[in-house]
C-alpha cells in the first residue's frame, strides 16, 4: 500500500517513541476540536487501529463528516460502528492492509459505508440524553 498516506495527531514525543519517521506517515500533532472538521475534509478514510475502548468521538465524527471507517473487529468498535465500518482482526497487519486496499479500490463500498454511517450516527444519544441516562443509572444504584 505504497500509495496510502497516514496522518496522525500524536504528541511529538509519543510519535517519536512509538512510530518515528517513516515514509507515508505524517504527524501533525494534537489539534483543537474546532480544527477536526478541516482535517476530516482532507482525509479519505478514518483508520483507527485501536486495541482498547476509550472515550473518543472519532467514530461518530467520521460518520457525521461522511468519512468511511476502517477499524479493529473488537466488540466495542462493532457496537459503535455497526455496518458503518470495515473491520479487521486486531494486530493483524495483513488484514488491515487488505481492508485499506479493498476500500481504496471500491468507490461503491466507500459510498455504502458513508451512507451507513449517517444512519448509525442518528442512533447516538445527544449530550443531554447521555447525562439523563447517567443520572438515572446512578439513582438506580442508590439504596432504597
Amino acid at each position: 500500500i505504497d500509495h496510502v498516506e497516514f496522518v496522525v495527531t500524536l504528541k511529538p514525543e509519543d510519535f517519536d517513541q512509538h512510530i518515528g519517521a517513516q515514509k507515508g506517515i505524517y504527524n501533525i500533532g494534537p489539534i483543537k476540536p474546532s480544527e477536526c472538521p478541516s482535517l476530516y475534509r482532507e482525509c479519505d478514510v478514518m483508520f483507527l487501529p485501536t486495541l482498547a475502548e476509550c472515550f473518543s468521538a472519532s467514530y461518530p465524527e467520521a460518520m457525521i463528516m461522511g468519512i468511511p471507517i476502517i477499524t479493529t473487529d473488537l466488540g466495542f468498535a462493532k457496537s459503535i460502528c455497526g455496518e458503518a465500518a470495515l473491520f479487521y482482526e486486531a494486530k493483524n497487519v495483513a488484514a488491515a492492509a487488505n481492508q485499506i486496499e479493498k476500500l481504496n479500490s471500491d468507490k461503491k463500498l466507500q459510498e455504502h459505508l458513508v451512507a451507513k454511517g449517517k444512519v448509525q450516527f442518528k442512533t447516538f444519544n445527544n449530550p443531554q440524553e447521555r447525562a439523563r441516562k447517567y443520572i438515572e443509572l446512578c439513582k438506580s444504584l442508590l439504596p432504597d
